[in-house]
């Protein structure tokens, strides 16, 4: 079995030196992808390090601290990952940014072009390619062999709208491990959720922008509670406190009482299959009792 390191770009979102901000939140997203990344490797018996830096310092010292955590394993692989920036297409041009992944050298292209490819298959966004660069600190410092992963463009619409962090992680993995892996959860569709107007809460720290979904009028934290003030796949308005706003869905858990129809948006077991018919048998936003207490993730239903 393979060792890793794996970690997020820049500090935490806010504190210090985070990543880049647009549509997407460059040090949030990482980090959802960068959780998941290690999940599927160490569910697949790999040995995994987290040397993701989640202290509030200078963009120096973030990447002095990310390098002294890789450099303390020996490893076959360090996973940098990170989101782009520099597209400034907040109005969509019907055309993505795209993935690409930095390489010090060529020991590391064939997984570099898996990555690239797989990323770009399974979000359906363009393929820049493998590229190459000696003056990236993290590349040009850690012991082991490294490789930085650009999963897509956070100012871009047409990336905004293709993201799936969870999905951009088991390509990345699938890429390291040149093989198709097994997911739990549900299935390895992609799942959409039409989130209609009512109550509901946050299943993560998130933006919420206004009109032009260029400016984060409010960063937001998992927990709170918003009124969705219309209904989407991939984005809706909300209110959150006296402030309206617009945020994506994916983090909109809408609240469900006891008796409230739902349908299931993915295959959650062997018989209860994308598009089956339910009914709450209590209330919640995270979980909920269906099916005689079969207790189901709120994320693969949708309420009808």
């Amino acid at each position: 079995m393979g060792t890793y390191n794996v970690h997020a770009g820049h500090c935490p979102q806010g504190k210090g030196a985070s990543g880049a901000v647009g549509i997407l939140q460059e040090s949030v997203e990482d980090r959802a992808v960068k959780n998941e990344v290690i999940r599927l490797l160490r569910a697949e018996g790999h040995t995994v390090y987290d040397c993701t830096c989640d202290e509030n310092t200078t963009k120096q010292g973030c990447l002095n601290k990310i390098v002294a955590k890789c450099n303390q394993h020996s490893v076959d692989l360090d996973i940098s990952i990170h989101l782009n920036s520099g597209r400034n297409d907040y109005g969509g041009d019907g055309s993505t940014g795209g993935v690409e992944v930095w390489n010090y050298d060529t020991g590391t292209q064939e997984i570099s072009n898996r990555i690239c490819e797989a990323i770009a298959t399974e979000l359906g966004i363009r393929n820049r390619g493998t590229k190459y660069d000696k003056d990236l600190f993290v590349l040009a410092n850690t012991k082991s062999k490294a490789l930085l992963v650009e999963c897509c463009f956070v100012d871009d619409k047409d990336d905004a709208k293709a993201w799936d962090a969870k999905r951009c992680a088991e390509a990345i993995a699938e890429g390291i491990l040149n093989k198709k892996i097994g997911t739990t959860g549900g299935s390895t569709v992609n799942t959409t959720r039409r989130i209609g107007p009512g109550s509901a809460h946050l299943n993560s720290d998130c933006p919420i922008y206004d009109a032009t979904w260029k400016n984060v009028i409010i960063n937001a934290k998992k927990g709170d509670h918003i009124t969705v003030l219309d209904s989407g796949t991939e984005g809706v308005k909300v209110r959150h406190n006296s402030t309206v706003g617009y945020m994506h869905c994916k983090y909109v858990m809408p609240d469900i009482k006891k008796g409230d129809k739902l349908r299931a948006v993915e295959d959650i077991t062997v018989t209860i299959k994308k598009g089956t018919q339910l009914v709450s048998q209590d209330g919640g936003y995270m979980g909920n009792i269906v099916n005689c207490n079969f207790i189901i993730n709120s994320k693969s239903v949708e309420k009808v």
